[in-house]
């Protein structure tokens, strides 16, 4: 039996695939293939980082890397990449994949261009990325808001990992349409392009386009009519457990959109949200967001802090 790690090709995503569908959830049909060029081929930062692990021909292990752009109060810009998508057979485990396909990436990521690498790692491969040098940054604030007072036992009940696909909903616009809008476009990037205090996604009207395109994923673009489009939220309606979510994605303007993006209680559970609190009645997750941990490719310590709402987190 022979062992091989090296950089991914296009034959090697049916194998990448069946993985992803196997541990991952992705789906079976035409759409995981839409959702892999959506996120590692079509994104506007560049396309992946892809190593692959093989025993003889087949693929039993995959590490992705997507890159990714933030910026720095200052205006400067750091290239980094997130680590997404990687999956071991789960009869190939224990055999030192992660480790061997992690430490052959970092010559190429840093050979182009990246400085700082960060994850939001799963219970299982976190322990793997800290004894890489990765170091825990603060977890993001993450608030919730029940549809109706009847909803909070099954906020409590809907504990586990969302479902990838949304949920049908007629509010608001569809992206688009949307972004045909100069007015939306400037409420959604003086928001997301405003003054910094810590590492944040550079925005664009490119990014924002490419970010809520894929109409797979159903996101709506939620304005408040009374006063233009000077206020905007993202939105996307998926199943979580027992409970139906309504993920606000990112949020301009002020509440008015906010509320539109809430109004219509029968078709969801809960709204959550990523970042200081956006109004009254919202209420923090008490063990806050999703696990973050971060490096930089030459080993320095990081520090400054990311600053992350759910439209940076959500499905990556």
């Amino acid at each position: 039996m022979s062992t091989e790690i090296r950089r991914a090709t296009h034959d090697d995503l049916p194998g990448i695939l069946r993985l992803l569908r196997l541990d991952l959830g992705w789906p079976a049909d035409e759409r995981a293939q839409r959702l892999w060029d959506w996120k590692h081929v079509q994104n506007p930062f560049g396309a992946s980082h892809v190593w692959v692990g093989l025993e003889d021909t087949e693929v039993v292990a995959v590490r992705t890397f997507m890159r990714w752009q933030l910026r720095e109060p200052d205006g400067g810009l750091v290239h980094a990449a997130r680590a997404v998508d990687t999956v071991t057979d789960r009869e190939h485990r224990a055999r030192g994949w992660f480790r061997r396909l992690t430490e052959r990436s970092m010559d190429s990521l840093g050979a182009d261009g990246v400085t700082v690498l960060f994850n939001t790692p799963n219970a299982q491969s976190a322990p793997a990325n800290l004894s890489l040098g990765w170091s825990e940054q603060p977890r993001p604030s993450v608030w919730f808001r029940p549809s109706r007072l009847r909803s909070l036992p099954v906020v409590l009940r809907s504990r586990v990992s969302a479902g990838l696909w949304p949920t049908e909903t007629a509010v608001g616009l569809d992206p688009a349409s949307a972004f045909a809008s100069p007015d939306i476009i400037a409420a959604l990037t003086s928001q997301r392009c405003g003054p910094l205090d810590a590492l944040e996604t550079d925005c664009s009207l490119g990014f924002l386009r490419w970010r809520y395109g894929l109409p797979e994923l159903g996101y709506r673009v939620v304005v408040d009519t009374g006063r233009g489009a000077g206020s905007v939220a993202m939105v996307r309606t998926r199943q979580r457990g027992p409970g139906r979510e309504r993920a606000v994605l990112d949020l301009a303007g002020g509440p008015a959109a906010l509320a539109n993006a809430l109004s219509d209680p029968d078709n969801f559970d809960y709204a959550i949200w990523v970042g200081h609190r956006p109004a009254r009645g919202w209420y923090r997750v008490p063990s806050g967001g999703p696990r973050l941990v971060a490096r930089r490719i030459d080993g320095a310590s990081i520090d400054q802090r990311f600053a992350l709402g759910l439209g940076d987190l959500e499905l990556f």
